[in-house]
């Protein structure tokens, strides 16, 4: 069988071998058997649907005319294809020719070789097939449909206008009569039908209607054209009417959904209306016939103001104010903020002298349209607590006069009162002077400093730190503190006698038991020591009383030493023994 890929119809061939000098006993289809010294003659048979001439071609060993004379050495297996065209298309047969080594012996005179027969084939049948009767514009399909008599697969093709499914989409100007070959193949045998297309100029009943405009929230009313017609909605689409021949539609106000390209473009304010096309059909019947078209509206979009809301804002000197205006676009468009007036952005701190009312006006854009609001930014007044001076860490002695100054200055120009909150007794403040004697009790001689100290302060005198804090405050309130330290250094007072007994010198007599006593005082509360002394090398330390009992006449010396450790106080009492 002969396959065609390109279908300019269907081409048979047949086969007759003609070999003489011997008769070649049967072969299988498309297989030949010869001995060396045959010759070999192939007669083809092949029509074609169309009646264009048929040429032929044949692959070695065969010759153009399709012949071939073997000769001895030629043993062997030889392909062939052959191939037959029309000029348009071609289709190729393959064949195999087996050579067989010739006998050594003469063999006797063959039989007539029998061609091989095929069992009889039936041809598809084709079911009839009535005229096709279409107007411009509309879709011929051919439907054909066949059995095979002997169940094998059908393939069925189409010639002539139609494409290899049958189909042909006519347009205006098709008007006319056309035939189509319908062919159905099982591969060995064909059927043919022809079938008939009449297409028929289209009367127009509903010419067409151009496109409209309007835009959102805006009704637009269309007549349609037409004599004698009948009109109907082919769909229901929300806010579309049909009276008689008035086709209405009102569209939404949010009609037109903005994407993301449009509103960027808006947003730098770049000119640009985005619009929507909306394709409404209507049928149209007249007499038995009927037409439909898509009415096509173009929408254009409206922009819809948008809503700002913002009140009067409040503030303090020295703190950030902030705006926070509402905005919103019903057409979700991107919203621009702009602030004028006091406020350039929404976000401003307020200086110390801005206390007041100052206007703002802000206004919101979506790039096509502006809203402003003007509102009141009121800034409280801020009190600023004065500007106090650090203090320096101080050193003094015991006893001493200090006077500290102390500097502030108020930023509202204030007055400014100072105040001690810590430090120590009879402390007090003169103006802007801090005045201070340290007592001789501040330190003592158990305040030593050890090495480290000692080594910062070079200086290893007993030394105690007295904390003072003084605040500045002025007269809305506002206050601030500073801390400072002083050193105080131990400066010894010496010890004092305020009281003896006996008060003076006295004459006793010769036995008497005298008791001698002082009294005595510190200024650094330190502790005092007492050395009695009898003699040039009679001294006793004892407390600050002390008995002694005279048994020879003479005058004698009692004396009392009272000690803080670095100074002494001396008392002494002559005594005449009689």
């Amino acid at each position: 069988m002969l396959k065609n890929t390109r279908h300019l119809g269907q081409v048979f061939l047949t086969y007759l071998i003609i070999i003489l000098a011997i008769l070649l006993p049967a072969a299988a289809a498309q297989n030949f058997t010869l001995t060396e010294g045959d010759l070999l003659k192939l007669r083809l048979r092949a029509a074609d649907d169309d009646g264009d001439p048929l040429s032929y071609m044949f692959t070695p060993p065969l010759d153009d005319r399709g012949e071939w004379q073997t000769a001895a050495g030629d043993a062997g297996e030889y392909p062939v294809t052959i191939t037959v065209s029309d000029g348009k298309s071609e289709v190729t047969q393959d064949i195999l020719i087996m050579v067989r080594p010739a006998p050594q012996a003469a063999p006797p005179p063959l039989p007539e070789p029998d061609i091989p027969q095929e069992e009889p084939n039936a041809p598809p049948v084709l079911e009839p097939m009535t005229d096709i009767i279409v107007d411009e514009g509309e879709e011929v399909r051919v439907q054909a449909r066949a059995t095979d008599p002997d169940g094998g697969r059908i393939t069925i093709t189409y010639s002539g206008i139609v494409d290899e499914d049958g189909r042909w989409q006519t347009k205006e100007g098709d008007a006319g009569e056309y035939e189509v070959t319908v062919i159905a193949s099982d591969g060995k045998d064909t059927g043919l039908q022809r079938v008939r297309i009449v297409v028929s100029k289209k009367e127009v009943i509903f010419p067409p209607v151009s496109l409209q405009r309007t835009e959102e929230g805006k009704e637009i009313a269309v007549s349609l054209p037409g004599e004698g017609v009948q009109f109907a909605l082919g769909a229901e689409i929300p806010g579309v009417t049909l009276q008689g021949n008035v086709l209405r539609y009102l569209p939404d106000t949010a009609a037109v959904q903005k994407g993301l390209f449009a509103k960027m473009l808006q947003h730098l304010g770049i000119p640009y209306t985005p619009a929507i096309t909306i394709r409404i059909p209507v049928i149209a019947s007249r007499e038995g016939r009927e037409q439909e078209q898509a009415v096509a509206i173009r929408v254009q979009d409206v922009n819809r103001p948008l809503v700002l809301d913002i009140g009067d804002v409040q503030g303090q000197e020295g703190q950030w104010v902030a705006l926070s205006p509402a905005a919103s676009d019903p057409d979700g468009d991107f919203i621009r903020l702009r602030y004028s007036g006091w406020m350039q952005q929404a976000r401003k701190q307020a200086g110390y002298d801005d206390a007041g009312n100052h206007p703002v006006t802000v206004s919101a854009s979506d790039g096509r349209e502006e809203t402003s609001k003007d509102i009141m930014v009121r800034i409280n007044s801020t009190n600023r607590p004065p500007q106090f001076q650090q203090l320096k860490f101080l050193r003094a002695n015991e006893g001493d006069e200090l006077a500290i100054p102390l500097f502030a200055a108020d930023p509202d120009d204030e007055e400014v009162r100072f105040s001690i909150v810590q430090g120590s007794p009879g402390a007090r403040i003169e103006g802007n002077m801090l005045l201070w004697r340290p007592a001789f009790t501040t330190a003592s001689r158990a305040d030593r400093p050890g090495l480290l100290t000692g080594m910062k302060y070079l200086d290893f005198r007993p030394a105690r730190e007295v904390q003072f804090t003084v605040a500045a405050a002025d007269s809305a309130g506002g206050s601030v503190s500073r801390s400072f330290a002083a050193r105080v250094y131990n400066k010894n007072q010496a010890p004092g006698i305020t009281g003896v007994h006996p008060a003076g010198d006295i004459t006793v007599a010769r036995g008497a038991r005298i008791i001698f006593s002082v009294n005595a005082t510190d200024g650094d509360d330190d502790g005092l020591v007492y050395t009695w002394v009898f003699g040039a090398f009679d001294r006793q330390r004892g407390g600050n009383a002390i008995a002694r009992t005279f048994m020879k006449k003479g005058v004698k010396a009692i004396v009392v030493e009272v000690s803080d450790g670095d100074e002494v106080a001396v008392q002494t009492w002559r005594i005449r023994v009689v």
